[in-house]
């Protein structure tokens, strides 16, 4: 296998583990912010859960971020807590963001390894 192959199959992995990383961090700020409107308007895990069809259990999960949300599922948590979407939605200037400052650095250093490794 030649090193422009090993380069492209180790940057598909770091596009990889950065959506995740991006994916969770937006659905454990959708979770916090659910869990906040839910406590705001004086709601009850039972009483959301029973308005979802869904289990108290279930309805937990959502808001620990153990289970993905939906756009679907998002939508209709904002009815029922008679909310805007967008207020559901990640805050940027909160959010944490990735730092990929060092990111070009090392794709060089990865490309000069994988040169001198199979070069």
């Amino acid at each position: 296998m030649r090193v422009g192959s090993f380069f492209y199959i180790w940057s598909d992995m770091i596009s990889v583990i950065l959506v995740i990383f991006v994916k969770i961090e937006i659905n454990m700020q959708f979770g916090n912010a659910i869990r906040i409107q839910r406590v705001i308007k004086g709601y009850s895990q039972e009483y959301m859960a029973s308005r979802l069809n869904i289990s108290q259990n279930a309805y937990s999960k959502l808001e620990r971020e153990e289970t993905e949300l939906s756009v679907r599922r998002i939508y209709e948590i904002a009815e029922i807590l008679e909310v805007s979407v967008y207020q559901l939605l990640p805050d940027v200037r909160s959010s944490s963001v990735v730092n990929l400052s060092g990111l070009g650095r090392l794709v060089t250093k990865s490309r000069t390894f994988f040169n001198g490794l199979f070069g």
